[in-house]
């Protein structure tokens, strides 16, 4: 009986062992196959049940900083 349990015992760690390392394995393949837009995201903007990002390239205080730092010309708008 011991030696069952023993064997049993072994068997479930191995299962277990092996259960951690393909869920290890996919999380590595998840997070090395996602796309990482997050640093130049402000927030989402959702029309029509679609979430479209908003960059800070489309928000009027950026424009507006980059023409008091750079001008006209830096801003693009002529």
């Amino acid at each position: 009986m011991n030696r069952e349990v023993a064997h049993l015992r072994e068997s479930l760690i191995l299962i277990g062992a092996i259960i951690m390392l393909i869920g290890l394995g996919s999380a590595v393949f998840i997070y090395e196959s996602a796309v990482d837009d997050s640093d130049s995201v402000l927030g989402y903007e959702i029309i029509g049940g679609s979430a479209y990002p908003i960059r800070p390239e489309d928000s009027r205080t950026y424009r507006r900083d980059l023409e008091l730092y750079g001008g006209k010309s830096s801003s693009g708008c002529g």
